[in-house]
């Protein structure tokens, strides 16, 4: 059986209006790389997640995962994707068990035991077993976002989309989610958006810069440096 390149994006745009927020985007992520969306505030970053997220239909152009399209297989495909956003996509008055359970059920059908297991494992991968009784809306901000990229991935998704995911973080919850990421690396298929150049450095294979909804250049890991950040602000942000 071929196997298909995970993501595959050609021309892609998206309009509001008579804005553009993305414009003729091509570009394509392999299997098991963690592949940065570079560029400032405005760039497209989020927008191209949300697209990729099936939370957004584009205006043109054509995306495939995992060899299917986009378009016509949304509902298919959103059981292989996982997407963090900027807020937590958690009920507030469920504990942190709860909610991963609900979404877990959401996707799969599995004996108890089975669901138990998962959770642990989930549990144990961003140390967050000791709250896990507790309702959301006690949470920290941290916690909140540890327990979000465990609703992210508890379905075992391939295509693993994260937007800004460590911003905001307390140092240890930074230090948890590097390392989380850090673990997916060659197992999922991760896209990040940052503005942050270290963070892009270290944890990414390869980059792509975005300004004003457009790509302006396809990096590899040794090319993700200050400088071409700063050609994509000197491109300036879409409006």
């Amino acid at each position: 059986m071929k196997e298909h390149t995970p993501v595959v994006i050609e021309h892609l745009a998206k309009r509001y209006g008579f804005r553009y927020a993305l414009l003729d985007v091509t570009l394509s992520v392999g299997r098991g790389e963690v592949f940065g969306l570079l560029g400032p505030n405005g760039a497209g970053k989020s927008t191209l997640l949300k697209v990729l997220a099936t939370l957004v239909s584009p205006s043109g152009g054509s995306v495939l995962i995992d060899g299917l399209s986009l378009k016509d297989r949304k509902v298919e495909l959103r059981r292989r994707i996982g997407y963090l956003g900027h807020e937590p996509l958690l009920y507030r008055d469920l504990t942190g068990e709860e909610n991963l359970k609900f979404y877990y059920k959401f996707y799969h059908s599995s004996p108890p035991e089975y669901v138990q297991e998962k959770l642990d494992e989930v549990f144990e991968l961003l140390r967050i077993g000791g709250w896990r009784h507790e309702p959301v809306r006690n949470l920290s901000r941290g916690f909140k976002k540890r327990f979000d990229f465990a609703r992210a991935i508890i379905h075992d998704p391939e295509l693993l989309l994260f937007d800004e995911p460590f911003s905001g973080l307390d140092m240890e919850s930074l230090e948890v989610a590097r390392e989380f990421v850090r673990s997916m690396e060659g197992e999922k298929t991760i896209i990040i958006s940052t503005h942050n150049i270290e963070e892009a450095k270290e944890l990414c294979n390869k980059a792509a810069l975005l300004a004003k909804g457009r790509l302006i250049r396809l990096l590899e890991a040794g090319d993700i440096d200050e400088v071409s950040l700063k050609d994509a602000f000197k491109g300036g942000a879409a409006r």
